[in-house]
């Protein structure tokens, strides 16, 4: 379970994602609101990737995950956030345009802002004795949805742009330094950074990730602060973002030494790591790229099982509720069924 404060953005969040669902992204299953606090109910995942790649030095002795594992998984997440950013959902209603003059299309769009190994978390599921890695996106504190408008023609298509920028620095996107407004291509930058240090750790051990962390920091921009970022602004007349040379080389690394699958996440990286917002892949031109990876799979688990956690609703619940500080989700009753390690 989590439980926010008010006044963040997760909540809405969820609320706006309630009719989506893709077996990489987090689902709430149930949700409530006590004591002005709301409290969302989660499958109980192993661990978030960053405790999963530093328990692990070497990939290798992993169990049962493999190269095109662990490819699959960077596909999945590719089509989590596609789905968060077109979701397409289009405007329903009685229409009030009785003269049939045209109108402009609405649909949702959504992004994330803080993608890092932290919020991805990971599930180990036991099935028939091999075990079976997935990966979600999670923590969605910095998250939004959106209205989307287009043209009548649906030529113009524009990104919801925001001027909220908190999130984690090591993962922020190029255009965070500019001063710019940051939409949907700031999440595919924040998942290539993703990508390149999995690789790294999956090829090098963890032990190479730390030092390649290391070795990127440096001054985000003259007299700035320090920080273990992808880019940095050089110290110049006329200043503009660049990729740290360490990334540079790593990018050159992975590529030649990954193969199979692993070596297509590699050569999109490029793709991914672009400086220029506008020439940077998006999440569903990433996903049409990776298609290949595709499997069908789906991760193993039931929330019907008979042995699984009964969660009662607020309504049967042995606590103090109130009519003014509490609000049930429409969920009477959640069977859980956590992954098992």
């Amino acid at each position: 379970m989590k439980v926010t404060p008010p006044g963040v953005r997760e909540p809405e969040f969820h609320l706006a994602m309630a009719n989506l669902t893709h077996s990489h992204l987090l689902k709430c299953l149930a949700s409530f609101t006590f004591s002005s606090k709301y409290h969302m109910i989660y499958e109980k995942a192993d661990d978030d990737l960053e405790k999963f790649m530093k328990a692990r030095n070497n990939p290798t002795d992993i169990p049962s995950f493999s190269a095109p594992d662990l490819a699959r998984q960077l596909y999945g997440l590719a089509g989590a956030l596609s789905l968060i950013h077109n979701q397409e959902m289009a405007v329903s209603g009685p229409n009030p345009n009785l003269l049939s003059i045209p109108q402009q299309p609405s649909s949702r769009t959504g992004y994330i802002h803080d993608i890092k190994p932290d919020n991805i978390l990971v599930f180990i599921y036991d099935q028939n004795g091999k075990k079976q890695y997935w990966l979600r996106l999670s923590d969605f504190s910095c998250a939004n949805v959106r209205d989307l408008v287009k043209s009548v023609s649906g030529q113009k298509r524009d990104s919801w742009r925001t001027d909220n920028k908190k999130s984690t620095p090591n993962y922020r996107a190029p255009e965070y330094l500019q001063d710019e407004k940051i939409s949907r291509p700031y999440d595919l930058w924040s998942l290539g950074c993703v990508y390149l240090e999995l690789l790294v750790w999956f090829m090098e051990g963890y032990e190479a990730l730390v030092q390649f962390r290391s070795a990127r920091l440096c001054q985000v921009k003259p007299g700035g602060i320090y920080d273990e970022g992808f880019c940095y602004i050089e110290e110049s007349r006329n200043a503009k973002v660049q990729i740290r040379e360490v990334v540079i080389q790593k990018l050159r690394d992975m590529s030649a030494c990954c193969t199979g699958d692993l070596k297509d996440i590699a050569d999109v990286l490029p793709r991914l790591l672009e400086i220029d917002s506008k020439k940077r892949v998006t999440a569903g031109e990433l996903v049409e790229q990776l298609s290949h990876l595709d499997t069908g799979e789906s991760p193993p688990f039931d929330y019907q099982q008979p042995n699984s956690l009964m969660v009662p609703s607020m309504s049967t619940a042995q606590v103090p509720a109130y009519e003014s500080d509490s609000e049930c989700s429409s969920f009477e009753m959640v069977k859980i069924t956590g992954a098992t390690q």
